[in-house]
Parts: C-alpha cells; structure tokens; sequence
C-alpha cells in the first residue's frame, strides 16, 4: 500500500527556517498532525574546515527502520515496515534552513500520534513535574491524572511515567548498583554503623548495618555480660 501525505507536505517543500531546530521542530509538529512520526537518520558536516558544522539532517519515517524476525521460528513484534518516506534539511548560503522532501510516500497506514512514542514523550515540565511527585510519593497513574489535567493535549501514557521515574532512577544510581549506592550513604553517615564484605568480582555478598547508638548499646551489653560472667567464676563454690 502506497498512502501518499496530504498536500500540506508538498508546500513544506522548499521553506526556510531560522535554524534546524525550527525546522525540526515544524517537520515533527506536522507529522504528528498527520499520523505518523519522524527519526533522525544522517547529517552531513561541512568539508575543509577546522571546526565543521551540520549542514545536512536527514529525517526518514520512524516505521522506516528494517523488519526484525523475518525468516525465523519465533516472529516478534516489531512496526518497522521499511517505509521509504525521507526529508532533509539543508542549510543555505545565507545561514537559514530549508526542507527539501526527497520520498513523500508511505508504505503503512497513517495512525493515531500516540502509537509512536515521540510523540508521548514528556517535555522537560513535565520530567520535572514527573519526578517531583514522584519523590513526593504520589502514584504513577495519579501523575498521569495530573499532567492531563494541567495539559489536556498530552499523550503521555502510565508506561512513559514509568520509563521517567526508571531514567531518573538510573541517573540518580550513577551506574551503581542500589546497595552499592546504600553504603556509600551509610559510610558518609554519622548515625550509622556498617560493614560489609564483597567477593572476587567487589560484589557485596554480606553487609551488616545499624545506627550507632543501638550498635553501642549492643556492644555494652555484651560487655556487661562478660564482666558479670567473669565475676561470677570468681565467686567461691559453696
């Protein structure tokens, strides 16, 4: 099946933009008006120079990737289906930018935006705001709730929240693992006594924690113990 795009593309053909992201902006706006998304594929930086720029950005069909799974057993799921449809953007002598469409057709169905995780992804308010009731302790589907409320127009779904909350997680960790992470934050606090033991590889297989003044209290009770035990031996046999 070819679908060709509604003629609004056709008129994009040849616009200048200030900058790329104006025009990269636009292209994406316009895709998501039209059933479809928009990846970056290629761009070409300037020859000759000593500190060379783009001046080429290439942007194909987000289904235009190659199909997964063909000629094996198990078929996955996967909606590449070698879509042909490219534009670039190219920069001018003059500095502005305009889009040149190279293939204006599609192989698939155009569908709903929200089929194409681009478009559900969160703006930087809403990362912010994602992250902060988060930490606030709020549900992910009542974080949902609240950025569509506030932003009517947002596809963000429960399963992009939950990819937010994993990236700041993993941000947060620093590539450590979660207990690595917890001794680094006992080690560095005053209220708390730690030991831990790790194996060949440095991962911990033993860690033993505790706030100080329940660990001090420990200790002199077992001293107190021994003292007590060791008088008592002094004590003559009757």
């Amino acid at each position: 099946m070819d679908t060709a795009v509604p003629e609004r593309l056709e008129s994009l053909h040849g616009e200048e933009y200030l900058s790329l992201a104006l025009a990269e902006k636009e292209l994406h706006q316009y895709a998501l008006q039209h059933g479809f998304a928009l990846t970056k594929k290629k761009f070409v930086k300037d020859k000759h120079k000593d500190n060379p720029t783009i001046r080429r950005q290439d942007f194909r069909c987000a289904k235009g990737g190659r199909k997964r799974g063909e000629g094996v057993k198990r078929q996955t799921g996967t909606r590449m289906t070698e879509c042909a449809y490219e534009v670039r953007v190219l920069r001018t002598d003059y500095g502005t930018w305009t889009v040149q469409v190279k293939e204006p057709s599609h192989n698939h169905e155009l569908v709903e935006p929200s089929a194409f995780p681009y478009h559900r992804r969160p703006t930087e308010d809403q990362q912010t705001r994602i992250r902060s009731l988060h930490a606030s302790g709020v549900a992910p589907r009542f974080i949902v709730a609240s950025i569509l409320e506030q932003t009517p127009e947002s596809l963000i779904t429960l399963r992009d929240v939950y990819n937010e909350i994993a990236r700041e997680r993993k941000e947060r960790l620093g590539g450590l693992t979660p207990i690595e992470v917890l001794v680094m934050e006992l080690q560095y606090d005053e209220e708390w006594a730690v030991h831990y033991c790790t194996d060949g590889d440095g991962h911990i297989e033993r860690l033993c924690m505790g706030l100080c003044v329940c660990v001090l209290c420990f200790v002199s009770c077992v001293y107190l113990k021994k003292l007590w035990c060791a008088e008592a031996r002094k004590q003559p046999q009757a």
